[in-house]
């Protein structure tokens, strides 16, 4: 079965039409999936630091003063 790879880098809508119209199955390649754990780190570790930073730890929009306790950040 034809897959697309994503590798965070070269996604066209061609192959977006392909998975949402023809079923095709979706994979990350080794590079995607290292760069969602390296990014998720970051975030681990703004969380920790307590540093407020838009949309991770604070609300978004004009709750973006609202400040999200380190609890309630973890998943």
């Amino acid at each position: 079965m034809e897959k697309v790879i994503i590798t965070g880098n070269d996604l066209r809508i061609e192959d977006i039409v392909k998975v949402a119209r023809e079923d095709v199955l979706i994979e990350l390649s080794q590079e995607a999936i290292t760069n969602v754990k390296r990014s998720r780190e970051i975030v681990e570790e703004i969380v920790k630091r307590e540093n407020s930073v838009y949309g991770i730890n604070t609300g978004f929009g004009k709750f973006s003063d609202i400040k999200i306790s380190q609890e309630d950040c973890k998943t």
